[in-house]
């Protein structure tokens, strides 16, 4: 007999008593609500109902146990509606300048930040808003500097040039970064509109 062919035998085999049956019908039926509500979060979250993915998936994290066997996906779906949401009031902000939607973009950066600290996304978005709300160089150098070590790709770069000019670098050190920014590529049209309105 294979060991496939011995597992399926004991558990084909296995005696269980009506507390056991209950309890195992009741795990099974909790599995099953928390894998339909982790697919529904992220479907919400593909076809962009962002606000819905978020409640859900922020309720789903709250509500499970971290050594259940989705914790990690979940943990992984929520920060990606934290990122969406903070993004979607960042791009409301800025097509707006109401205040209001980049106070909730904060809020929504920093819970993303305390479910993983200091990725990428995190960084680079986190960097914009220090200097359009609080105008904090320093903070904002700081985690361009945490981008450029991980690494993800090249657009900390445009980040990192802006920051060397609204410092007041040398003007030949700002053109080299700026040259070598450009050479990634990138939407345009958002950083004129960032340099405008900044």
């Amino acid at each position: 007999m294979t060991k496939r062919a011995v597992i399926l035998h004991k558990i084909k085999n296995q005696k269980f008593d009506k507390e056991q049956k209950l309890d195992k019908l009741k795990f099974t039926a909790i599995s099953l609500n928390l894998s339909a509500s982790y697919i529904i979060g992220l479907l919400l979250l593909l076809s962009g109902d962002i606000q819905v993915a978020y409640n859900l998936l922020q309720n789903l994290y709250e509500s499970i146990d971290e050594h259940n066997f989705l914790y990690g996906r979940i943990k992984k779906a929520y920060g990606s509606a934290c990122l969406a949401s903070a993004e979607y009031y960042f791009d409301k902000y800025t097509d707006t300048n109401n205040i209001d939607f980049l106070n909730q973009s904060e809020t929504y950066y920093n819970v993303l930040d305390s479910l993983y600290s200091k990725t990428y996304g995190y960084c680079l978005n986190m960097a914009a808003l220090l200097i359009i709300k609080y105008n904090d160089v320093s903070k904002a150098k700081e985690l361009i500097d945490i981008c450029k070590k991980i690494g993800f790709d090249d657009i900390w770069l445009y980040s990192d040039a802006f920051l060397s000019a609204y410092e007041g670098a040398s003007t030949h050190t700002i053109l080299n970064k700026y040259k070598k920014a450009f050479s990634c590529e990138y939407n345009i049209v958002y950083i004129i509109k960032f340099i405008e309105d900044k």
